[in-house]
């Protein structure tokens, strides 16, 4: 904002350059608005979640302890992936995988069913671009073994029982809302 003052301050400074900072003060100052509005949209939905949750108490959504606890299944069997002989498995793909079950696991335990599907999703993205990963080498190279088909079927099936979390995930959605309005 000073940087814009000392420019209105110069003697050569037209109508349109006026215009122009006129304009870029306006956006700096929206921009500002915006932030604010976007920090109390966020306490909001904390408060209303943390209310929610309190007003479970001990009856939780049903089945999320469940969901969790099957994140760390899945967790397991995607781990699985890297140890397999002989299939080149993308490291930082399959360490991202299991950070965002380890995610999904954690929102899931606290009830936090948005977060929980947007790991899931990720993590299913990335065992997917493993699979993708994995089917083309063996195209390429796998040979008679089928070392490296049997990691990608691995892969497709991990891939496909996170997305089948997610859907079941997903469907715990509205009696969640339902705990909300009752709140």
């Amino acid at each position: 904002e000073a940087r814009i003052q000392s420019i209105r301050l110069l003697p050569n400074f037209g109508p349109r350059q006026r215009a122009f900072t006129d304009a870029f003060q306006q956006l700096a100052e929206l921009e500002v608005e915006q932030q604010a509005l976007a920090g109390d949209s966020a306490r909001i939905r904390d408060s209303l979640s943390s209310r929610a949750l309190s007003g479970l108490g001990d009856a939780e959504v049903s089945g999320l302890s469940q969901l969790a606890s099957e994140t760390r299944r899945l967790e397991q069997a995607v781990s699985q992936l890297g140890r397999m002989r002989g299939a080149p498995v993308d490291q930082d793909a399959l360490d991202s995988a299991r950070a965002r079950i380890g995610d999904a696991r954690a929102a899931l335990s606290h009830g936090n069913v948005s977060d929980a599907r947007q790991a899931l999703g990720a993590a299913t993205g990335a065992v997917e671009a493993i699979a993708q990963d994995l089917d083309l080498s063996r195209r390429m190279f796998d040979g008679r073994d089928g070392r490296i088909a049997e990691a990608a079927n691995a892969a497709r099936s991990a891939a496909d029982a996170l997305r089948e979390l997610d859907d079941r995930v997903t469907r715990r959605i509205p009696e969640f809302e339902r705990h909300l309005r009752d709140v």
